[in-house]
């Protein structure tokens, strides 16, 4: 499956079989894809999950569901939750996607931008979030975002080499 987005960098990021291709005018953008497992037992993210384990039960883990960060050279942070095993599209589920996105809004200061993909077909859910503020991120997202921002300022300042 391919997903278009706005904020990645050139040819693609892939999380598991999803790649993330590129909008052609934001082409200075980076982007890491972490496992919810990759964060700490403390981790806001891994508090998250938790949560939405308890709203969505079938069948999220810590292996399929995923955080990916994406950043361009003015700081600009896009957030986007994933879920590669996820069954839960009736409209009763709207409501709890809702509530789940409202508490990563309170959680992480991240604004909910809306429901990416929603697909029955492909068990697959997408959530993007601005990121304004990034004192509500765990550590190692924040350490990304400026690992990426610098990378693509380099980038700019040195063409040809990424």
């Amino acid at each position: 499956m391919e997903v278009d987005i706005e904020f990645l960098e050139t040819p693609a990021v892939v999380c598991g079989d999803i790649v993330f291709r590129s909008h052609p005018l934001w082409s200075d953008c980076c982007a890491a894809v972490y496992r919810i497992r990759d964060f700490g037992s403390r981790s806001v993210f891994r508090e998250l999950f938790g949560e939405f384990v308890k709203l969505f039960p079938y069948h999220p883990t810590a292996d399929n569901t995923y955080v990916v960060v994406a950043a361009d050279s003015v700081g600009i942070v896009v957030l986007f939750w994933i879920c590669r095993h996820f069954e839960h599209t009736a409209l009763d589920d709207l409501a709890l996607l809702i509530h789940f996105m409202t508490l990563v809004r309170n959680w992480t200061l991240a604004e909910p931008d809306g429901v990416h993909v929603l697909d029955d077909v492909e068990e697959l859910v997408i959530l993007r979030f601005w990121c304004r503020q990034m004192g509500g991120l765990p550590k190692k997202a924040r350490k990304t975002i400026r690992e990426l921002i610098a990378r693509i300022r380099q980038s700019k300042q040195t063409p040809g080499k990424q």
